[in-house]
């Protein structure tokens, strides 16, 4: 499954791509059910000796999706962190919506200002953003680590402040 993800920040940055993963490469067991349909060899190793194995609630794949999970958090941690080191401060705000064919979409807003000088920013972030994202279900691999680069792509060059003296960048998701 993807996503589209649109970026504007101060001094007129934008970026926008299409068809960003969810952090799918994470879902071991359904690549595995889709392994065991093909014939031949493949099939009958998986079915063998795998399949028994790992399923979407086994411990082996709950293990893979934690793991993406901590990897997403670093990454996020770093670049808030690095944002915050350089051009502090920032308004950050992250918009999320799913389309759905048979009811109404579903959405979510955060916005957070982070200051220089605070300990936990990369934690503030992050408890700012996370319960809209867990609403529309995208607090997953893909999202947080798409977040996490362009983060890190807006501070990586200088621009200018907004006249009220703020950085500013915001975030639209939608699938």
């Amino acid at each position: 499954m993807s996503f589209t993800i649109f970026v504007a920040g101060s001094g007129h940055y934008h970026r926008h791509r299409t068809g960003v993963d969810f952090g799918d490469v994470y879902e071991f067991a359904d690549g595995l059910s889709q392994m065991s349909s093909v014939t031949g060899g493949a099939r009958s190793f998986v079915e063998d000796e795998v399949t028994g194995a790992v399923t979407p609630d086994s411990p082996l794949q709950q293990i893979l999706n934690m793991v993406g999970r901590i990897n997403s958090f670093h990454l996020l941690n770093d670049a808030v962190r690095m944002m915050g080191m350089s051009m502090a401060p920032v308004s950050v705000s992250v918009s999320a919506r799913v389309e759905n064919t048979l009811w109404a979409d579903t959405s979510s807003f955060s916005q957070i200002t982070l200051f220089s000088g605070e300990n936990n920013s990369a934690g503030e972030f992050f408890r700012s953003v996370n319960p809209g994202l867990e609403r529309v279900g995208m607090n997953t691999f893909g999202v947080l680590s798409a977040i996490a680069a362009y983060i890190n792509d807006f501070s990586s060059t200088s621009r200018p402040r907004g006249s009220d003296g703020l950085y500013r960048l915001t975030f639209q998701l939608s699938a």
